[in-house]
């Protein structure tokens, strides 16, 4: 079962992940930006727990070590129903949920019921899976088979970034070749003399 082997090695490594102080070097997760997001957390891993299950973390970090800062800890869940709020909200911490599908027109379909639409990928093997990929997925940055990040932030300097549907505003993308010219005003200008 490609799921289970899949999640046993995810859970595996994400257990490993180091979680300090930003500013060590071995450090992989630092804290959450601010008591807003540390509160979300909160609440977001009590709605997992109630309504799904929690593979790893789902707590905060209060030891002596993590006074300063909002440290939490890495967050896989599965078992949550297909339509939960957690699979419909922008979260901004780290909380992965896990869901399956029969079809791979569900897994866009599914995707796509969100209201919000700022990256998504995709490793696939499939020429025809990475094309109705491209095509139909609802998202401003999309990624097929890229090993790091491969569904945050754009390739700096090479890809703007923005989302799309309430993950962004102007449908430009920051760092794009249009998104300048959305602050600008036009004016034709006529002199006859």
């Amino acid at each position: 079962n490609v799921k289970s082997q899949f999640l046993s090695r995810l859970v595996e490594k994400t257990k490993k992940l180091r979680v300090e102080n930003p500013k060590e070097r071995e450090s992989f997760v630092g804290p959450v930006i601010n008591l807003n997001a540390y509160n979300n957390f909160k609440k977001y891993s009590k709605l997992a727990s109630n309504h799904g299950n929690i593979l790893t973390g789902g707590s905060v970090l209060q030891s002596e070590e993590f006074r300063h800062g909002f440290y939490v800890e890495p967050t896989i869940v599965e078992g949550l129903p297909s339509r939960h709020p957690l699979f419909k909200k922008e979260l901004f911490v780290p909380i992965l949920c896990i869901t399956e599908y029969d079809k791979f027109d569900n897994a866009i379909k599914m995707t796509n019921e969100s209201e919000y639409g700022l990256t998504s990928g995709i490793y696939s093997n499939n020429r025809e899976e990475i094309l109705k990929f491209l095509q139909d997925i609802e998202a401003g940055v999309v990624y097929v088979n890229r090993k790091k990040s491969s569904t945050t932030g754009a390739m700096v300097g090479r890809q703007s970034f923005g989302g799309w549907k309430d993950s962004g505003t102007t449908g430009k993308g920051t760092g794009g070749r249009y998104y300048l010219t959305q602050f600008m005003r036009e004016q034709s200008q006529t002199v006859v003399e």
